[in-house]
């Protein structure tokens, strides 16, 4: 606790203390220009230390000009004149000292955030570049495989469309040659040959087909009487309408047995559509993210005032309270005079080797402190980097977890591939053997109506 008075002993002593300290603030205020852009903590701890200074010198004036008034009562109007002055600007360099402090905290906790915003987002855009190579990767794959499922399944329709074609050719000319000098009726209907074989298709009824003696009035305009041989042509046009029907149907079920076997080589597409959708979908949460937290930035940036990390501002902050300063010096000398004339028997103490002892000491306590601050920074820095090492960790689990989880995807995926090859080979055999078994009955029907 500072004391009311002190003797007029103790007067010399304490007004050379309050000399040393006053240019020992002084210098600290010069000494700011040292702070380079990256040390706005060491500027921070500089500036605090100077508002403890200044706060020294408003209450040790106060003991002073008491001790001197009670010293010397019949001039305690001089001294108040003198110590008033001085503590009303010594007062006022303290309040821009504390102004320029708040602006300083409110800087370094501003860019505290903007800096952890800045790492944060440097860190999802990392994210974001490895989701952009997985999307590439996976959506560029899933869209390679779907065009060449599309691609083949044209070239099966484009098969079965020729197949057809050729057929309906066939039998059109077939059915010409069976039924010339004749008419062709289909359900009831006249039609002409080339079109029996689209609607047969549509009915697949071959009974519908008849054919017809052209109509001939005999004489007395009654009819000519039945046509055996057009009954025996409607006949064999029917068989081979039952042919056509059979030989289409084969057609069809072979380009759907080969599109079946296309879309299971293509298997993979579910798994690679829902791949592309999931990765897809996190990329925009991560645009989403990375929008938010630019938004944030700017929103932090603009609030971050007189930039302190740019060297200029702190030179015009050791400017402006140098200016305020300076002049105090000759007013710390005249209140130093001023004991020496009023203190009966006081002399202000000006041994200078004393008096660089106490300024070596009070710099090596500045010293001091300022190690300290550095280590509590480092201290701060370490438990940042501590927090951010487990969020790496944590990341790094979840994305083994998900090379485990395609890992097995995979596996059973292979798993689906080898059972539906052998599903399809036994398909296959299957098939061959039916088509054998047809083929072995047309043979027999041919057989038949041949002879």
């Amino acid at each position: 606790m500072q004391d009311a008075f002190v003797s007029p002993a103790e007067l010399g002593r304490r007004c050379g203390e309050f000399k040393d300290a006053w240019y020992a603030a002084l210098r600290r205020v010069e000494t700011l220009a040292d702070f380079t852009p990256e040390m706005t903590g060491e500027l921070e701890g500089s500036m605090r230390a100077l508002r403890g200074e200044l706060e020294e010198l408003v209450s040790g004036l106060e003991v002073l000009a008491r001790s001197v008034k009670r010293a010397a009562p019949e001039s305690a109007g001089e001294v108040n004149g003198i110590a008033e002055a001085l503590e009303k600007r010594l007062r006022e360099l303290l309040a821009a000292v504390e102004d320029e402090l708040h602006q300083l905290e409110s800087f370094r906790r501003v860019m505290g955030r903007v800096e952890s915003l800045r790492d944060e987002l440097k860190r999802v855009e990392g994210e974001y570049r490895e989701v952009m190579n997985r999307v590439s990767t996976l959506c560029t794959r899933f869209f390679e495989r779907r065009e060449a499922l599309r691609i083949a399944e044209e070239k099966s329709r484009e098969r079965l469309r020729e197949a057809l074609e050729g057929i309906e050719r066939e039998f059109a000319e077939k059915a010409a040659e069976i039924a010339a000098g004749r008419e062709i009726w289909f359900a009831g209907r006249r039609v002409k040959p080339e079109e029996i074989f689209e609607l047969l298709m549509e009915s697949g009824r071959a009974e519908d087909i008849e054919i017809r003696a052209e109509e001939r009035r005999g004489f007395l305009g009654i009819g000519g009487g039945e046509d055996s041989e057009a009954k025996a042509k409607q006949e064999v046009l029917r068989f081979l309408a039952q042919e056509t029907l059979e030989r289409a149907r084969l057609a069809r079920m072979r380009e759907a047995e080969n599109l079946k076997r296309t879309r299971l080589e293509f298997a993979d597409l579910e798994s690679l559509e829902e791949a592309c959708r999931e990765v897809e979908k996190r990329r925009r949460e991560i645009e989403a993210y990375m929008a938010e937290l630019r938004e944030k930035l700017a929103e932090e940036e603009r609030g971050v005032g007189r930039n302190f990390s740019d060297y200029d501002v702190v030179l015009e902050l050791r400017e402006s309270l140098r200016s305020r300063a300076e002049p105090m010096s000759e007013m710390v000398e005249a209140l130093v005079e001023c004991v020496e004339r009023l203190g009966e028997g006081v002399e202000v103490e000006s041994d200078p080797e004393k008096r660089r002892l106490r300024l070596r000491i009070k710099e090596l306590e500045e010293q001091l402190e300022a190690e300290r601050e550095k280590a509590a920074s480092l201290r701060r820095r370490a438990e940042e980097l501590e927090s951010r090492l487990e969020e790496l960790q944590a990341a790094l689990e979840a994305e083994r977890r998900e090379a485990e989880r395609l890992r097995a995807e995979l596996a059973q995926l292979r798993e689906t591939e080898r059972e539906l090859r052998e599903t399809c080979r036994g398909l296959e055999d299957s098939l061959r053997s039916t088509l054998q078994t047809l083929e072995e009955a047309a043979e027999r029907l041919r057989g038949s109506v041949n002879g």
